[in-house]
């Protein structure tokens, strides 16, 4: 069994899938589950002197959206860990690249597995979209369970970080 667990989330409900995945392996006591959601905001200090002059006035509004999304995170975040009575679970919001967020928090908080799920994107959309799972594989240092986009999503769920829909797993403890 593990006892520590980063599980990805990213408001969807295919991501939701992984949260009863991820406790199927922790231990009846014990064990504690990081829930882990990574808000990507645009880094213009990155971009260069260039983009700074072109989206100077809007980095006010970014931040302030980022904002938004980091505490609708952290709503989303608390409502999932309510749902889960008996798991003990730390909710973390990070403002990042996905990927990057849930291997670093994994190597801080010393985890045993990280427990995502893949939305099966392939072709055109993958290129264009990326694939965090493959990322996080790459990038991990501890074993990675991918959850396949055929694994059936909570039966009711909230839409995504801003949702407050009552949320049951079956199976869970």
């Amino acid at each position: 069994m593990f006892k520590r667990v980063v599980v990805a989330l990213d408001g969807s409900p295919t991501s939701e899938a992984a949260v009863p995945a991820a406790c199927t392996v922790l231990p009846p006591a014990g064990g504690r589950l990081y829930l882990v959601h990574a808000i990507d905001a645009v880094d213009l200090e990155r971009m260069g002197a260039w983009a700074r002059y072109a989206f100077g006035r809007h980095v006010q509004a970014v931040a302030s959206e980022t904002e938004t999304g980091a505490s609708a995170a952290r709503r989303y975040l608390a409502d999932l860990a309510a749902a889960l009575p008996g798991v003990d679970v730390t909710p973390v919001v990070r403002i990042g690249e996905a990927a990057h967020v849930i291997a670093a928090v994994a190597a801080e908080v010393e985890a045993d597995l990280i427990v995502l799920a893949s939305h099966g994107r392939s072709g055109i959309s993958r290129l264009a979209v990326g694939s965090v799972a493959a990322a996080v594989v790459g990038l991990a240092t501890v074993p990675v369970m991918v959850i396949g986009p055929c694994v059936p999503a909570p039966t009711v769920h909230a839409d995504g970080p801003s949702g407050r829909g009552e949320r049951r797993y079956a199976g869970v403890r």
